[in-house]
């Protein structure tokens, strides 16, 4: 059971956070949060404190900082080190309502880990009793892939198409401050139908552009595996984002300004 400390606070932050309007509650459920299971801290330590003060800490920076921030609190033994970040094909308001809820959830979801990766559809929450900022992870979040239950019905160029356009993203997206791309590309099928897929590549800011296009690389691959005929599809990893769709233009993140 949770400590009780968690429980109330949790409680409380998921108050506020229900103001925000939500079509479908499943979407601020997390999917299966990979954590630690050994050396975990004790209730009411200063590894707890420290976890708490750090991850809501990290939501308001994230907030005025284009929905993406890290940095660690704490000293010696106890330092935790921290990152949350947007997935760009939100609102920003989606984005603001994700990160409150992750910080709200991780306590009582997580109550004595010392390392929690956490993902929604919307955001992502990490922290770690060692600095991990600038190390690629291509572990791929559990159950995280979203596919169409429909197909195209000429398979060799979506699949020529997606390959292209994901493959000129992913080098966009290392090259960018944000580490984001997002694109379309039109073609012509084998029936004669014009299809405009759009698509976009996401990773963590903090990774340098090899470590990038790397991860990128390996989601596209799994993506690919994973849906090879439908008309729409996403998966999620501790380092980077895919997504492509064929039924429209995505809503992309409009942040404010850093402030």
């Amino acid at each position: 059971m949770a400590p009780l400390y968690w429980r109330l606070l949790a409680v409380l932050l998921l108050a506020v956070v229900r103001i925000s309007p939500a079509e479908d509650e499943d979407v601020y459920k997390p999917y299966e949060a990979l954590r630690s299971t050994d050396n975990n801290f004790t209730d009411s330590g200063t590894y707890q404190v420290n976890v708490d003060k750090l991850v809501h800490h990290l939501r308001e920076r994230a907030a005025n900082n284009e929905g993406y921030f890290h940095t660690s609190f704490g000293n010696q033994q106890d330092t935790v080190f921290g990152l949350v970040m947007c997935y760009a094909d939100n609102s920003w308001e989606g984005c603001l309502f994700c990160l409150a809820h992750a910080a709200a959830w991780v306590g009582a979801g997580c109550p004595y880990s010392r390392n929690v990766n956490v993902n929604y559809n919307m955001c992502l929450l990490r922290y770690s009793e060692e600095s991990f900022f600038g190390d690629l992870d291509l572990t791929l979040t559990a159950r995280s892939g979203v596919y169409s239950s429909t197909n195209v019905t000429d398979v060799a160029s979506m699949n020529a198409t997606r390959l292209n356009l994901i493959g000129r993203l992913s080098g966009e997206a290392a090259s960018s401050s944000r580490r984001f791309a997002y694109d379309r590309q039109s073609y012509v099928d084998s029936h004669g139908v014009s299809q405009v897929m759009y698509a976009l590549t996401q990773c963590r800011p903090d990774l340098e552009y090899d470590a990038c296009k790397r991860c990128l690389n390996n989601v596209s691959e799994e993506l690919q595996k994973a849906s090879p005929s439908n008309t729409y599809g996403s998966l999620l990893g501790y380092s980077c984002y895919v997504r492509y769709d064929l039924r429209g233009p995505l809503e992309i993140i409009q942040p404010p300004p850093p402030g």
